[in-house]
């Protein structure tokens, strides 16, 4: 089972790559590979738990692979986004260039997730957390070799994340004297553990795209195609970085509620769901904004398994099972948006509900499971963040229910857009009439804004009708999160609770009513807000006006211009100030060399020579005072 999860995407990549002209066979051949893949994940989920040592000798290093409840859970649940992945991806990549090699570089992806959730050596983990950095920059070159900004800066920003992971891996090793994380069993988080504790979480929370290190997520939405953004931010690097960081804080360490590990961690969750929630509102292209969106989400899981309870764990994981399921379709809407509009610019779209009726369909379950709406999946792993939250301070449980008011807000606005939003002239009217007192915020998160492509250039592009092979994944995800909606107690305590040992039971209803009725209300009071500004815009796609002109985020978009939240930019910024030292240091270095020393001896020359005029006296009196300098050394020397 080991190695067929492991080789046998390898081999289904190759094949894809060759049968890459023949869409038929790649379906067919996708969906059998994707299957099996499935099956071996099931059956290694039903066989219990063992380990296999690798033959290969490592010096310090023992490859083990280790199939545990944690392990096989995670692994069964990516296992099962494969097949809708897939069929997407080939259905979107038909008739490229760089189709073949986008389906090579996915499923060898694959294959690098599988063994990461496998690994129990740390440093076979970091083997395969580093091969999907490799494929993430393979595939986010394909369209965009000459320019390649997304790529560079993904490599940059990750390569950090995954630095940061090293050293809480070294830090780590050297506190429990053992590579294997089976042989880890909740280090003290103090002195050298409290460095690997806290570079472990960093390097995981990297890799699933937590603040600071989204800073690449947005720009991808521009320049990768949209699969990638449904395979990579929307849901293998949650899983990946998820996956470690409650290992990290469930088994790993002892990482207990309030301490300063804890309350840092949901620092970094709180400010991601409120930042990035609030570059989402300004949005106005598809893509952009759910980029945003499912970095901000991710700050709910950071929180829930910050907080180091049980019920945070829980929600937490459950979270990351829901935001993979609804976030992987609604990019996966995006993309079907794109191929019958040619364009996800919302002030281009709107009325699309009559040409993509299945897509509609879906987007709706989509939207209303994201903003936490009751009876649907979102709602429940919500509301265990909350009770989480609330019990370790007020005030991350405010930051929560703030973040689910604005994530309301923008869906709401992404909805009205694209599918019952007014025509596409109509809308570029009403931003046309608003003329330039938003450009500030505009330039700030759309970059892109002066090259649009107008209504008419989007209809010749896009593709009539709804392609099954884009239709159909979103349908099945959408049927998903219902289905988790309606199942979330065995969910929640069956499979998440057995998988990390949780003696309470979190299904259910939620136990606080209260809570509930202040998340309704919340919902309730982003619908008045998105209705007011529609109402005043006269423009769905700019009902949020309103609230991004406000001074407080006006001035936080113009500090997004400027680079103020965008890591790469420190990090440039920070090579460039070090490349400017240096060269000052090379500079002194270069001038004592070649111009202080020379003058100096030459100085000393001219003065010695001055000095030797042929007078005896001079020569003596000059003997006497070395004489005198000398012995004047010698005895300060005693």
């Amino acid at each position: 089972m080991l190695a067929i999860l492991i080789l046998l995407p390898v081999a289904a990549g190759c094949f894809l790559w060759l049968a890459r002209r023949h869409y038929v066979i790649s379906q067919l051949g996708g969906l059998l590979f994707a299957l099996l893949n499935l099956a071996a994940a099931l059956r290694l989920y039903q066989g219990g738990q063992f380990s296999v040592i690798l033959p290969v000798t490592v010096p310090g290093f023992s490859l083990t692979l280790r199939a545990d409840q944690v392990a096989e859970l995670f692994l069964l649940f990516a296992a099962a986004m494969v097949p809708l992945l897939l069929i997407y991806s080939i259905g979107f990549v038909r008739d490229k260039k760089w189709g073949g090699l986008y389906l090579l570089y996915l499923c060898l992806s694959i294959a690098m997730v599988n063994g990461a959730l496998l690994s129990d050596d740390l440093g076979l983990l970091l083997f395969f957390w580093e091969g999907l950095l490799g494929t993430l920059f393979g595939m986010l070159l394909l369209r965009n070799r000459e320019n390649p900004r997304a790529a560079v800066k993904a490599l940059t920003v990750s390569g950090l994340a995954d630095l940061i992971l090293m050293l809480g891996i070294a830090a780590s090793v050297y506190s429990a004297h053992t590579t294997l994380m089976s042989g880890m069993q909740q280090l003290p988080v103090t002195g050298v553990g409290a460095l690997g504790c806290a570079a472990l979480l960093m390097g995981a929370l990297g890799k699933a795209g937590c603040m600071p290190f989204h800073a690449w997520i947005p720009l991808a939405a521009e320049d990768a195609p949209t699969p990638f953004l449904a395979a990579f931010p929307g849901s293998l690097e949650k899983i990946l970085g998820i996956y470690l960081a409650a290992r990290v804080v469930t088994e790993l360490y002892a990482v207990k509620p309030g301490s300063a590990v804890s309350v840092t961690v949901m620092i970094f969750g709180a400010a991601t769901i409120l930042l990035a929630g609030a570059m989402a509102l300004a949005q106005t292209d598809l893509k952009r904004l759910l980029a945003y969106s499912a970095v901000s989400q991710v700050g709910y899981m950071v929180l829930g398994l910050g907080s180091g309870l049980a019920v945070g764990v829980a929600g937490a994981v459950f979270h990351l099972f829901n935001h993979v399921l609804y976030k992987t379709g609604l990019f996966m809407t995006a993309g079907a948006v794109e191929a019958a509009a040619g364009t996800t610019d919302l002030r281009q779209l709107g009325g699309l509900r009559h040409r993509l009726p299945l897509t509609t369909g879906s987007v709706v379950i989509f939207s209303l499971a994201i903003t936490g709406f009751p009876g649907l999946n979102g709602f429940y792993s919500k509301e265990l963040v909350f009770d989480a939250a609330l019990e370790v301070n007020v005030i991350f449980y405010l930051a929560a229910l703030l973040g689910a008011v604005i994530t309301a807000i923008y869906i709401l606005k992404m909805l009205h857009s694209v599918f019952w939003g007014q025509p596409a002239a109509a809308e570029i009217n009403a931003d046309q009439r608003q003329g330039a007192q938003n450009q500030p915020a505009a330039a700030a998160v759309n970059p892109a804004a002066d090259q649009l492509p107008t209504a008419r250039q989007a209809k010749v592009t896009g593709r009539q009708g709804e392609a099954w092979a884009l239709a159909i994944p979103q349908l099945l995800l959408a049927l998903a999160c219902v289905g988790f909606a309606v199942g979330e107690s065995p969910v929640v305590d069956g499979l998440i609770g057995q998988a990390f040992n949780l003696q309470e039971r979190f299904g259910g209803f939620p136990k606080s009513a209260a809570l509930v009725i202040i998340s309704c209300l919340a919902l309730a009071l982003a619908g008045a807000d998105h209705l007011y500004g529609w109402r005043r815009e006269t423009a769905a796609s700019r009902a949020t006006d309103h609230l991004t002109g406000l001074p407080g985020l006006r001035q936080l978009y113009v500090a997004a211009q400027r680079g103020c939240f965008d890591l790469y930019v420190w990090l440039t910024a920070g090579v460039r100030a070090f490349s400017r030292l240096c060269q000052w240091i090379e500079n002194g270095v270069t001038w004592f060399y070649d111009i202080g020393v020379p003058r100096t001896i030459m100085g000393a020359g001219n003065w010695l020579s001055a000095l030797d005029n042929g007078s005896l006296a001079r020569y003596l009196a000059l003997a006497i005072v070395g004489m005198l300098a000398v012995g004047l050394i010698f005895i300060l020397m005693l």
